[in-house]
């Protein structure tokens, strides 16, 4: 998934900064889950893409991340897609590999299947970025 570094500046101590990265963690997972149901990229009888979002900071590194295989197709689409389209915003090291989905899971994808992009929209979105990050830290 995409990365960005968050710089805290002011006198915060560490207890305070992990409380509130946390908080942004969560806030980012928020963000995320209106994008994807806002695109509709929920599975019927299923939700897990909406359900298993985690996020944690260990210090310096605050990763939010899904526990679903399939949530890094969804982002950035299918290798088939790229190759008519373009291979500017294609993951270098797909993970995990459409071949490592169940075929029930690989059945519900299109071949060629454009990147939605849910998580993209949130943390390289300047202006929304912000708006969390002022959240969390106020």
């Amino acid at each position: 998934m995409p990365e960005i570094e968050i710089l805290v500046e002011g006198e915060f101590s560490d207890d305070e900064i992990s409380n509130r990265m946390r908080i942004l963690g969560e806030l980012i997972i928020n963000k995320i889950r209106d994008n994807i149901r806002d695109m509709d990229l929920i599975i019927p009888g299923s939700g897990a893409l909406l359900q298993r979002w985690n996020s944690s900071f260990n210090g310096k590194v605050l990763v939010v991340e899904s526990g679903t295989k399939y949530g890094e197709y969804l982002e950035y689409g299918t290798y088939s897609y790229f190759s008519q389209y373009g291979f500017e915003d294609y993951p270098e090291f797909p993970d995990p590999k459409k071949k490592d989905l169940s075929r029930q899971a690989r059945k519900m994808f299109p071949k060629g299947m454009q990147p939605f992009a849910f998580v993209r929209k949130v943390i390289y979105n300047e202006s929304i970025m912000n708006d969390l990050v002022a959240e969390a830290f106020s």
